[in-house]
């Protein structure tokens, strides 16, 4: 097998287009999938109608214009106002699997989208928490009848006086009859912390991410830490590689037409030191 590195389609991936790299191609790639479950190249070419340069689309603004014999007619870019219409011959569309539609995928993120938000209140909670001098809300109690001033008045005092942390552990004076009673629960009736690490262990393992490769070391040691990032490599990105590899080998490839010499060509990604 002979590395083909001076042919029209090596260069262009090498080279995507005048504003960015080809590190910057795939990364946009990679995001794009594992956020949304898709990503779409827009192929742009020469006179000749060859693939000229590659340039990446963000796939909330696309949609997909189905066909019933061709199975996709094109597409439609909305972008600064505007309508952009494609060909398909014209776009690359990587997906993942979506057993609820088969022109859009389906990302990683779509299977956590609970656990992620939980873990967004726990993260405002916590700091809600501390910017209220690090002690849960309270009621001023009383057996009087407030008038609507009144009521006013106290709440606005209270607040000015002992709310945030700049204010906390203040001497609080109370006007006759009043008391305070704190209500709430903290943290650590609420697991605060096994509440993250619980949401962050569902989310490495919906990305199939080994707890160790981003950090968390609570069961990983030197030796299982290197076993975590060969199974990785093994079983969560060589996969992935191996699915946009099959992609353009089917869908940008034959945009090249076939030249003399190289009917057998394909593109691989280099994984040899792997």
């Amino acid at each position: 097998m002979e590395e083909l590195s001076d042919c029209p389609l090596s260069r262009l991936l090498s080279s995507v287009n005048p504003h960015m790299s080809a590190y910057d191609l795939w990364e946009a790639t990679a995001s794009f999938l594992e956020l949304s479950g898709n990503c779409y190249w827009e192929i742009e070419k020469d006179e000749g109608g060859v693939p000229a340069a590659i340039y990446p689309m963000r796939p909330d603004r696309v949609k997909i214009v189905p066909d019933r014999s061709t199975f996709v007619m094109g597409y439609i870019y909305e972008i600064n106002g505007r309508s952009l219409a494609l060909d398909a011959d014209e776009v690359i569309h990587f997906k993942y699997f979506n057993p609820a539609n088969e022109y859009y995928g389906l990302g990683p993120i779509a299977a956590i989208r609970n656990s992620i938000i939980v873990d967004q209140y726990s993260v405002a909670y916590n700091k809600v928490f501390f910017k209220n001098g690090s002690h849960p809300g309270g009621v001023l109690e009383t057996g009087a009848a407030l008038s609507d001033e009144a009521f006013n008045r106290l709440r606005k005092q209270w607040e000015e006086g002992h709310k945030g942390t700049p204010r906390a552990h203040r001497v609080a004076v109370l006007e006759e009859g009043l008391t305070y009673k704190p209500i709430g629960l903290s943290p650590r009736d609420m697991e605060f912390l096994n509440q993250r690490r619980f949401c962050r262990e569902e989310i490495c393992a919906v990305f199939k991410v080994p707890p160790a490769l981003v950090g968390v070391y609570e069961y990983a040691n030197y030796a299982n830490a290197e076993h975590q990032n060969k199974a990785f490599w093994q079983k969560t990105v060589i996969p992935k590689l191996r699915k946009l590899e099959l992609k353009l080998n089917n869908s940008l490839l034959p945009l090249f037409g076939r030249e003399a010499g190289v009917e057998d060509r394909f593109v691989a990604f280099d994984t040899s030191a792997v």
